[in-house]
């Protein structure tokens, strides 16, 4: 038996390649019998996909995080294993689309189709199974179709039903549906044709997605299974996917953990680096880091947090310090900020790559089509600022690594929403931010004095009591807890510290949109097709 090893990219991946290749031998896929693959679920994805027209089997032994798809590593037995292994045949959904500019584009998906809202408005999309209208219109943040293989993914963390392989059904599961309110979804025969048909296309734009293959502003959408293509996936007998599939299902989604150590609000980061391996904020980043939870979320020591965090789930390629970004209201709509305090100190090569990052997270989260950038600064004038301030927006505006550069912003710009992302140093963007915060405790409160200072304004009061409470609610820094560590290899959400159990429980949100919504995947996506953060270094070196 002939195997072609195909590997990922990692170190752990390339480490267990050489181990497997002192004992078995390494041909090309065309002339193997077997591919078998090291890496994740990830690496396997990508594999299923590149070799799917040769129909040969595939065993994949993990390397990775998760490896739902894959088998546990073992250097050893190779071929008795492949022998011993027992066949999961999965047939991939065809995704044929349309966008509103009349292109026609196709893709094959072999976890889910994936359809997201774009912009801050929610989807309205039309849908329709075997050419009869289910749904005349569904409001929601997407929808998905997912196969048997990929239930367990993204379609179970949208609440969507697990489905055994070989069960012939395909899972319609909404994203945050609001209209229908209640409706959950629906089970398919797995030959049935789906259609989608995208309302007010403009106003409300939707991309769609098959597996890795993303189409932005869609028009129409219609998935059903190939019956010309199958994979065949090669499983341990100990490690069925169907008794993977049917565990999933009773994992204990809630999980206490003891912690005999605490990270304090003082501590340094080199001593939480060097300590505190038993603390509640180390143990939870580790658990994103083996992919036992999506994402953490904690409100305490940001600097040890911060360094944790880049320790442990490491930074994306091209990125040197995360920055810690959120979205804030302004008048014009919503601003991405950028850093708000994870880097006190920062050198013009990282504003560049805060500028970079937000710009992507503008596009890939906000719907922004071609987000403005503006650098933090005392005044609007090139000459004036900080010589890393200015190095950074000349490099910028030299290497048109942003597409939309606006220049420099003063600290009223934020609100006025001149720009769609921000961008300054830690330090600078921390103090902002808090300032933004005192400033609308202060104004809550000179109105609640100025109703109740005489009996005329308190017979009025009543009056304005409604329009109060929805400024409240807009600009309540509650609302708007929850930053992203922008630039890391795993979801990190920071909280404010001195926020209640309403505020935290919003940091919480965002980090379940944030893995919901797969933002992480997006910008990597992104960021890996374009060469500006490449560009961005070579630069930096050679001045």
């Amino acid at each position: 038996m002939k195997v072609s090893i195909l590997v990922s990219a990692t170190k752990e991946a390339r480490e267990a390649a050489n181990l497997l290749l002192k004992h078995h031998e390494s041909v090309p896929p065309s002339q193997a019998d077997v591919l078998v693959v090291l890496g994740g679920d990830g690496t396997m994805l990508e594999m299923l996909h590149r070799y799917i027209d040769d129909r040969k089997p595939v065993y994949g032994m993990n390397c990775g995080t998760v490896g739902f798809l894959m088998n546990t590593f073992r250097p050893e037995n190779l071929m008795e294993r492949l022998k011993r292994a027992q066949v999961a045949h999965l047939r991939p959904l065809r995704m044929q689309v349309k966008n509103y500019q009349g292109e026609s584009h196709e893709a094959l998906a072999i976890n889910e189709v994936s359809l997201l809202r774009q912009s801050a408005q929610a989807a309205k999309i039309r849908v329709s199974v075997d050419n009869h209208e289910r749904l005349k219109e569904l409001v929601c943040d997407g929808v998905l179709v997912s196969t048997p293989a990929g239930s367990t993914a993204y379609n179970f963390s949208a609440h969507g039903p697990i489905l055994p392989i070989g069960s012939n059904l395909l899972a319609l599961t909404p994203i945050s549906a609001f209209r229908p309110r209640r409706w959950r979804g629906a089970l398919l025969p797995h030959r049935s044709s789906v259609e989608f048909e995208i309302h007010e296309t403009e106003k409300r734009p939707v991309s769609a997605v098959a597996d890795f293959y993303e189409v932005r502003n869609v028009v129409h959408v219609s998935v059903a299974e190939d019956p010309e293509k199958e994979i065949k996936i090669l499983f341990d007998p100990e490690h069925a996917l169907e008794e993977r599939i049917i565990s999933e299902q009773f994992i204990r989604r809630v999980e206490l953990t003891h912690t005999s150590e605490v990270i304090s609000a003082d501590m340094k980061p080199s001593a939480a680096l060097r300590g505190s391996k038993n603390s509640s904020m180390r143990l939870a980043i580790e658990a994103v880091k083996e992919g036992r939870a999506d994402a953490v979320v904690s409100a305490g020591n940001t600097g040890a947090y911060m360094a944790l965090s880049k320790i442990s789930l490491r930074t994306l390629k091209g990125i040197d310090r995360p920055a810690i970004t959120t979205v804030l209201p302004s008048i014009t709509g919503d601003v991405v900020m950028l850093d708000l305090g994870a880097n006190v100190e920062c050198s013009p090569e990282n504003l560049v790559q805060f500028a970079i990052m937000g710009e992507v997270f503008a596009r890939c989260v906000l719907g922004k089509d071609n987000p403005s950038v503006g650098l933090l600064n005392v005044g609007v004038e090139e000459l004036k600022g900080n010589p890393t301030v200015r190095e950074a927006h000349e490099f910028l505006k030299t290497n048109n690594v942003v597409p939309n550069l606006y220049g420099f912003v003063e600290g009223d710009d934020f609100a006025k929403g001149t720009v769609d992302v921000l961008v300054t140093d830690g330090f600078t963007g921390n103090v902002a931010l808090k300032s933004i915060e005192g400033t609308v405790r202060l104004v809550t409160g000179y109105l609640r004095k100025s109703l109740k200072k005489s009996w005329l304004t308190r017979l009025v009061s009543p009056l304005f009591l409604p329009i109060l409470q929805s400024l409240r609610q807009k600009l309540d820094p509650r609302r708007h807890n929850g930053a992203i560590f922008l630039g890391l290899n795993g979801i990190a959400v920071k909280s404010h510290g001195g926020t209640d159990a309403f505020g935290f429980s919003h940091a919480v949100g965002v980090a379940v949109d944030i893995v919901n919504n797969r933002v992480n995947d997006r910008i990597c996506a992104e960021l890996k097709d374009s060469d500006r953060l490449a560009a961005a270094k070579r630069s930096s070196t050679s001045e």
